[in-house]
């Protein structure tokens, strides 16, 4: 029979590794969510760049982009949705494009 105390307190090492994984479980698992935060992070942004080069490269490729109202209006469906419909967002819906032209830096060859 066992005694109720162990003589060395070295030897009983029962319960130790429920306890190591009682002090490791919930930094694996903060861990483990700014893995997967990090990777949600990083596929937004990829997505918003692929949405703002798919609307420029609409924008380019149209006559005169800057003084129809039209094409800035699917460019910037592009940009939300993925389609110049403008069905269903793909990224935040309070996605807003901005079109600027300077016009004067182009010594008067765009008009003013």
């Amino acid at each position: 029979m066992r005694p109720p105390f162990p003589l060395s307190p070295a030897r009983d090492e029962r319960g130790a590794a429920a306890v190591e994984l009682a002090l490791m479980l919930p930094m694996l698992a903060v861990l483990l969510a700014g893995i997967v935060d990090l990777g949600r992070a990083v596929w937004l942004h990829q997505a918003a760049v692929k949405a703002a080069r798919d609307s420029v490269r609409f924008l380019t490729r149209v006559p005169t982009p800057w003084s129809n109202v039209t094409y800035q209006t699917q460019a910037t469906n592009l940009a939300r949705t993925g389609s110049l419909a403008g069905d269903t967002p793909l990224l935040a819906p309070n996605v807003a494009a901005a079109f600027s032209y300077p016009t004067e830096a182009l010594g008067g060859l765009a008009g003013s």
